[in-house]
This record gives structure tokens, sequence and C-alpha cells, in this order.
């Protein structure tokens, strides 16, 4: 299995975007991508998304999803469907039984 693709990937309300649903240290993160760009398991050759993620939590704060600038995002709706992909793979979201701490972001 390439660790680089998303587990899922879903539709958004707006059909420029998707949902990619990525596993992230063993942990479920939701990352909206626009479609009409190269997505991020698209430029492994550049970056892969555990990196691209590891560095948005830097920047701002752990979230089991990010928007398409890479800012935490809190919507309800797509929180419910990878609600439902963590539930169907049995991995958790991130930020459930983990520690807070900023630095431990690689």
């Amino acid at each position: 299995m390439n660790t680089n693709l998303p587990l899922v990937s879903l539709s958004t309300d707006q059909k420029e975007y998707v949902l990619n649903v990525y596993r992230y240290r063993n942990h479920i993160v939701g990352v909206i991508e626009h479609t009409n760009l190269l997505q991020l398991f698209e430029l492994t050759e550049f970056v892969k998304p555990a990196n691209y993620i590891a560095w948005r939590f830097r920047l701002y704060w752990p979230s089991p999803l990010l928007d398409v600038h890479g800012i935490p995002l809190n919507d309800k709706c797509l929180l419910k469907k990878i609600t439902a992909i963590s539930v169907q793979y049995r991995i958790p979201l991130y930020g459930q039984y983990q520690t807070n701490n900023r630095d431990q972001h690689e």
C-alpha cells in the first residue's frame, strides 16, 4: 500500500474541492484539496503528505481537518464524514488520545 495516497477521497459541497483523508502517525487527518491543482499525493517528488501535515501543525495547531490553505478547520459536516471513515477503518481521528505538545510534530 502506498502511504502517500489518501485512504479515501470524498466530494465536498463545492465541486472544485475534494476532501482527501490521509493516515498520519496512525491517525486520520482530512485535507481539503483543490481538484484543478496538484494534490498532496501527486507532489511526493517535492513533499510527502505527512511532511506537509506536520508543517501545518507547527504553524497552527494539530487538527483532524485542514482547509485548502492548510489551516485547521472546524466544519461539523466534514468532521462527521471523517469520523465515519475513522470508525470504518478503526483508526482514530488526529487529536484523540494524544497530548497537545506542539513541539512533538516533526
